[in-house]
């Protein structure tokens, strides 16, 4: 009977092999183990959740800041002194919430480090306190990414709490770049510590696909949070004093959204190839359903997506659907309200990550079996 836990994504893997010496008997039938396989069902909820609220959190972090660098219009080219001011509060907002979840972030890695020790001390046989077996966690490979990865999400969170205090207009652009572009080393440090790289072949490509994609996925599902919980609030107070006011641009945001889409499906499929080795690892193993699962529900947002977009943009959908020899009687949507259909798309959007939180607690199914 061996157990071991993986060095790349801390995961426990455990099994038996039956050998003997000296004449093969025909009526070979295998031992019971002496050790007895825990119950997982406890481990995955628990690692599941935390993995959920990680991913929601770093998306999180991604989504506003796309929307303060990409997508929100700058405070100088608002018509008024008024409007001039609600986008100033609501930038600095934005920032505020990539912070808060830098903050979310760091506690979930906490109690992912609080768990794996918990599962350490559970699979160890050895006699040594928690504090010796810490050590040694925090000295593995999983520990080396999770000391970065919980470094770099303080460095954020205090970084752009700064921004927020100090006026992020007022900063130089130097300084924006060396705390935000810090999301990315954070997004390769997750990447370096999931299943992309578990097969040992064709690693670069791989940690650049499981990057980009963590990356799709927060510019999209990220922005949808950021706009649900920051921007919708602000918009339905702001437009009663402010009737000028353009907070958004919404042709940025919906290309930065479809281009993210389109990465999100091939980086997707191609993780899919390398993490399911069978048409049957997909159908009957508990990763390949989990892993159904989210692409229902990913295909689910996209169709929200599609419709919020026409709903925002109806001038370049109307052509193609005369030319079909549908009229419809669209009106554009007035620029101080969000799609109520985004709610649902939020909804959605958590709902995936909560897929993959525990789609990702769970080992891919690429053995021989």
């Amino acid at each position: 009977f061996w157990k071991t836990m993986s060095a790349v994504d801390g995961h426990v893997t455990q099994g038996f092999t039956l050998f003997t010496i000296g004449t093969v008997s025909n009526n070979l039938q295998p031992a019971r183990p002496a050790i007895q396989a825990p119950s997982t069902s406890d481990s995955t909820w628990i690692e599941g959740g935390l993995r959920w609220l990680n991913y929601v959190a770093t998306a999180g972090i991604v989504g506003a800041l796309t929307l303060f660098y990409f997508a929100l219009s700058a405070v100088k080219n608002q018509p008024n002194p008024i409007a001039k001011a609600r986008q100033q509060r609501l930038r600095q907002n934005m920032l505020g919430w990539a912070a808060i979840c830098a903050h979310i972030a760091f506690l979930a890695g906490c109690g992912l480090f609080a768990w794996q020790m918990t599962i350490v001390q559970a699979s160890s046989s050895s006699t040594t306190g928690w504090l010796s077996q810490g050590f040694a966690l925090v000295a593995s490979h999983w520990g080396n990414l999770w000391l970065v990865r919980q470094a770099l999400l303080l460095l954020l969170g205090l970084g752009l709490w700064g921004f927020v205090y100090a006026g992020a207009e007022s900063i130089v652009t130097w300084f924006h770049l060396a705390i935000s572009g810090r999301v990315i080393d954070l997004l390769i440090v997750q990447a370096l510590a999931g299943h992309a790289l578990g097969s040992g072949q064709n690693e670069l490509l791989a940690l650049s696909n499981a990057t980009i994609h963590l990356l799709a996925s927060g510019i999209w599902i990220g922005s949808i949070i950021a706009l649900v919980v920051v921007a919708m609030p602000a918009l339905r107070k702001g437009f009663k004093d402010a009737p000028d006011w353009q907070p958004i641009r919404w042709k940025s945001f919906s290309l930065l959204a479809a281009l993210s889409v389109c990465l999100l499906l091939i980086t997707g499929l191609y993780s899919m190839a390398r993490s399911v080795a069978s048409p049957d690892a997909l159908l009957t193993t508990a990763y390949g359903q989990l892993l159904l699962g989210k692409i229902g529900v990913v295909l689910l947002v996209g169709f929200c997506g599609l419709i919020n977009a026409i709903l925002v943009h109806p001038a370049r959908i109307l052509p193609l659907m005369r030319r079909l020899g549908v009229t419809p009687n669209w009106v554009p949507l007035p620029v101080g309200k969000l799609p109520r259909l985004l709610v649902i798309e939020f909804t959605l959007g958590v709902l995936v990550f909560g897929v993959t939180g525990f789609l990702t607690s769970l080992p891919p199914p690429r053995g021989a079996e």
